[in-house]
């Protein structure tokens, strides 16, 4: 608990239990980790180094989305008659992409498309907008915009 809270386990932090007794030791780091609101992750990253038995290794990865030298204003935006792209060019939307994005490690090695479809999900918008009654169905309303309503 004191490691983790060192760390400041947050969200968006991966915890993960490698070693030969992972499997033992995994309920006592998870009833930890369920105290900053985590999940035990099923695989661990490949670490360097042997884990000797009777011992664990408790890996947490942290990964953000970041866009290195934006914004770069090192050219001055003046004309540009030559028709070249300016040096900050894409920075706000590479920012804001970056700035969205759910799970970072997936800019890496995306997921499996399988592991993340749920057809309700992606239903759920639908029937609700088929669900709602029409907002013009009693008409349009009466409006004046002379002041006394005349």
């Amino acid at each position: 608990d004191g490691w983790f809270r060192g760390l400041e386990l947050s969200y968006g932090d991966v915890v993960s239990v490698d070693g030969p007794d992972a499997a033992a030791a995994r309920g006592d780091i998870a009833r930890v980790a369920g105290r900053y609101g985590m999940l035990v992750s099923d695989g661990a990253p490949v670490t360097p180094g042997a884990i000797p038995p009777g011992a664990v290794r408790v890996v947490v990865s942290r990964t953000r989305a970041d866009v290195p030298g934006c914004p770069n204003w090192s050219v001055p935006s003046n004309p540009n008659y030559n028709n070249e792209l300016m040096s900050n060019y894409g920075c706000s939307v590479n920012k804001n992409l970056a700035a969205m994005v759910a799970n970072p490690s997936d800019l890496v090695s995306g997921r499996d498309p399988g592991s993340v479809s749920d057809p309700r999900v992606g239903t759920r918008a639908i029937e609700s907008l088929r669900s709602q009654r029409p907002t013009g169905e009693g008409g349009l309303k009466d409006i004046s915009t002379k002041s006394g309503g005349k």
